[in-house]
C-alpha cells in the first residue's frame, strides 16, 4: 500500500510540474506581448 501511494505521489507531482510549466510558459507569452 505504502509502494503505491508513493507511486500515485510521484505522478501527481509530475502532473502539476507539467501543468505549472505550461501556465507559466503562457503567462510568460502574455506578459511579454503586452510590453
Amino acid at each position: 500500500l505504502k509502494d503505491l501511494f508513493l507511486n500515485v505521489n510521484g505522478l501527481l507531482q509530475f502532473y502539476l510540474r507539467n501543468i505549472l510549466s505550461k501556465g507559466i510558459e503562457k503567462f510568460m507569452l502574455v506578459h511579454a506581448e503586452r510590453q
